[in-house]
């Protein structure tokens, strides 16, 4: 399955994914944004070390995915790091970070980049649901600002 780079005005969306031995999961991660109505994705996936078949999966299954492999020592933050940097070196004019266990909506890229063209400079981060209850939230943003009385502890 491949996505395709749309020619158009349409801005890149980079999508930045670190992985370790969840295979499966990224697998329907990746399902997902290739069953997204928004077709102008560049997908970055740092397979830090997997020993479940992660990187041949990748290999076989999502030749355009950019797969980059890890030893086993990045961790989710560097692994996170070098799957945004490869975004960002291919021009994507916004990048996401998914974690590999999430799925995204259809209309989710779509809905980002309305929000990112109405709220420039923004950070914009989706409701999550419970797959399994998709009417309870589970999860919808944090507020920031500073902690009353330490100015300079931010919450």
């Amino acid at each position: 399955m491949k996505i395709e780079i749309c020619n158009n005005n349409s801005p890149l969306i980079g999508i930045s994914i670190a992985s370790f031995n969840r295979k499966e999961r990224l697998k329907e991660c990746l399902y997902a944004i290739y069953e997204s109505s928004y077709k102008n994705v560049f997908i970055s996936v740092v397979d830090d070390g997997s020993t479940d078949g992660t990187w041949e999966m990748l290999q076989a299954e999502f030749p355009s995915v950019k797969a980059i492999r890890g030893d086993g020592n990045l961790w989710w933050c560097e692994a996170t790091n070098k799957a945004v940097s490869a975004c960002l070196d291919s021009g994507c004019d916004y990048v996401i970070l998914l974690n590999d266990d999430c799925l995204i909506k259809k209309d989710t890229l779509a809905k980002f980049i309305k929000r990112a063209e109405e709220y420039p400079g923004a950070v914009i981060a989706p409701v999550t649901l419970d797959i399994n209850n998709p009417d309870q939230v589970w999860w919808a943003g944090s507020s920031w600002g500073p902690v009353k009385y330490m100015p300079f502890i931010w919450l």
